[in-house]
């Protein structure tokens, strides 16, 4: 455009942004000839072109047309059958190798050993430590365990059973008043039983230990040879004894001196565990 022409553009241009509030800007374009088209509409190549690519599929004709293909050499190789670096690799290595060094030297000495905690971690580790104790305080302790891997007794369970059982041998006559237990001050200690655990069976229950198991062979085997050397003949017996009672429900029923003695058992027990609060 000339002079005149782009300012008369510029102009116009600046009223119609104006009129419709949008602004807009003048770019000049190309207004000379355009690219030579194919016959099917795409961009023809330019003689240039078309000169490189006659070259380069000649090239391509006539390597792929040569009775032989050049031989360069094999690659060097190291005694161990590795190839060997060339001249300039060998040099970029020890540049590399020597950046590596200058770098490590303007590093600061680390200390040898364990690298000490920052405040931050060793608060953290404080508090992950006081979690840990606050859980464990709230879950249940462990039953302590007598030796053979049984429950133990607590001490008031110890000494709720000794009152009882004295109290059922003063209800029975065995002995005579029994003089008031005296509770020991009871120390708050868990006693645990910190061995192996006791062998169980298939089902649960405690495996016998080879010693039981000796002993019991011993025992049967000297029962068998006590009852091979007993006579053997018919019991005849002519005393003739009722039935046991029986109650509603097909159990045998107490006779009125069990019913008697299960009174005072229950009573001795009460008073028992009145006395022991």
């Amino acid at each position: 455009d000339t002079p005149e022409v782009a300012a008369a553009k510029w102009a116009h241009l600046a009223e119609i942004s104006k009129a419709r509030g949008i602004p807009l800007v003048y770019a000049p374009r190309w207004w000379g000839p355009g690219a030579p088209l194919n016959a099917d509409g795409t961009v023809a190549e330019t003689p240039e072109v078309q000169a490189a690519k006659a070259v380069h599929f000649a090239a391509h004709a006539q390597a792929r047309n040569a009775p032989w293909w050049p031989w360069a050499g094999a690659a060097p190789l190291n005694p161990d059958g590795t190839v060997a670096d060339t001249p300039e690799v060998r040099a970029a290595k020890a540049v590399h190798y020597a950046a590596h060094a200058q770098a490590r030297s303007l590093l600061p000495l680390l200390p040898v050993g364990p690298i000490p905690d920052t405040p931050e971690v060793h608060l953290a580790k404080i508090a992950h430590l006081a979690a840990h104790q606050e859980a464990l305080s709230r879950s249940r302790r462990s039953a302590p365990l007598n030796a053979d891997g049984t429950v133990a007794d607590t001490p008031e369970v110890a000494l709720a059973k000794v009152a009882h059982y004295a109290e059922v041998a003063r209800a029975r006559g065995l002995v005579g008043p029994v003089a008031p237990v005296i509770a020991p001050a009871v120390v708050a200690a868990e006693p645990r039983w910190w061995g192996p655990p006791a062998p169980l069976n298939p089902d649960g229950t405690v495996a016998e230990t080879p010693e039981v198991r000796a002993a019991k062979g011993v025992h049967f085997a000297a029962y068998a040879a006590a009852a091979r050397g007993l006579p053997v003949h018919p019991v005849v017996s002519a005393v003739s004894t009722p039935w046991a009672p029986l109650n509603a429900d097909g159990t045998v029923r107490d006779t009125p001196e069990v019913i008697a003695r299960t009174i005072e058992h229950f009573a001795a027990h009460g008073d028992a565990l009145q006395r022991l609060g």
